[in-house]
């Protein structure tokens, strides 16, 4: 089966930690254990079959709640830890 995960991000540093003091290498380790990586093709060709899909199926805009695909875990804590750094910085 045809690996379709992004190529690994070349900044990971698997000992980073999150604010909360979270590494981010064992959130992958476990992220990795429920999806695996080589699973990804066929969640993909499951999840087409409801949620955003039905949308795309019959040429709807889905609504704008949905989201759809696996993204790299050092960019996604980044983005938590940048809003949150932000919102203390506004409250």
């Amino acid at each position: 089966e045809e690996c379709l995960v992004p190529e690994e991000n070349p900044n990971y540093n698997p000992d980073a930690k999150s604010l909360s003091g979270v590494r981010y290498g064992l959130v992958q380790k476990g992220i990795d254990e429920l999806y695996p990586p080589k699973e990804l093709s066929s969640r993909n060709a499951k999840s087409r079959t409801d949620g955003y899909w039905k949308y795309v199926e019959r040429g709807e805009k889905p609504p704008l709640e949905f989201t759809y695909g696996e993204f790299d875990l050092l960019f996604f804590g980044e983005l938590l830890d940048r809003a949150w750094e932000h919102y203390q910085s506004t409250s």
